[in-house]
């Protein structure tokens, strides 16, 4: 077989299937009808059960909208968008979005914390002043990162919420099943969270203690994203490595 053939059957159909891979750091499926609340990647993520979640196996981990309306962990570095590589994509993807608010912040995802000096972490919620999906991130003063999805929460539809962060970019995608939207912003300054608070699904505005979400989730998955040059230079290491053999 000739190297452009070589090349063509293995090198190419290996780096595009690497492109579109990722490694999940934690996933958890909140329809399971056993454990709904634990890690099924495999990496141990289990989640903290608060008083006022319950869980169905249609719709998921339902939240109260209180302080107790939590599914929670302690701080891991692994979990948060601060911990990629150069090159990386961080991304966390929540399912299965079911609001039931109509006034108010709600936190679906966070590990933000703001000490009033510094706003530090992450948080996707629905903003109580304009009534929109939002992605935040914090800065190194009392400021935030925002990006305002433009998509006002509704009380009947379903939503797929993805948040994403590569070093340079932050990405947030609202899907409701009818349409798409994405928005992207690129700020000069991102402080992640680095050990003042976990995650939490649910809460977790200032220290997990208020922006309480009344609704549902079906599913989350946090995931990182290789560098698509280094998964590169392994299949071209490939090609070599055979080429050699042949001769």
């Amino acid at each position: 077989m000739k190297a452009y053939s070589l090349f063509t059957h293995l090198v190419l159909p290996l780096g595009l299937t690497s492109l579109a891979s990722a490694t999940t750091i934690a996933s958890w499926d909140f329809t399971s009808a056993t454990n709904p609340q634990n890690d099924t990647s495999g990496n141990g993520y289990n989640l903290s059960v608060g008083a006022g979640v319950s869980f169905n196996t249609t719709t998921g981990a339902d939240f109260n909208g209180t302080n107790n309306g939590e599914l929670s962990i302690a701080y891991n570095a692994a979990l948060e968008p601060g911990s990629i590589s150069a090159g990386e994509t961080w991304t966390i993807s929540l399912t299965g979005v079911q609001s039931d608010m109509t006034s108010g912040y709600g936190a679906v995802y966070s590990s933000r914390d703001n000490n009033g000096a510094t706003g530090t972490g992450a948080i996707i919620y629905r903003n109580g002043v304009n009534g929109n999906w939002e992605f935040w991130t914090g800065t190194s003063s009392n400021a935030w990162n925002v990006i305002n999805s433009g998509v006002s929460v509704s009380t009947s539809a379903t939503y797929d919420l993805t948040a994403s962060w590569d070093g340079t970019t932050m990405t947030f995608t609202v899907d409701d099943g009818n349409s798409e939207v994405t928005n992207t912003l690129s700020p000069g300054n991102v402080v992640f969270n680095s050990g003042n608070n976990g995650t939490g699904f649910g809460n977790g505005g200032d220290t997990s203690s208020e922006f309480f979400f009344d609704g549902r989730i079906q599913s989350a998955t946090i995931t990182v994203v290789p560098e698509p040059s280094s998964l590169t230079l392994i299949g071209l290491g490939s090609l070599a490595l055979i080429l050699r053999r042949r001769k």
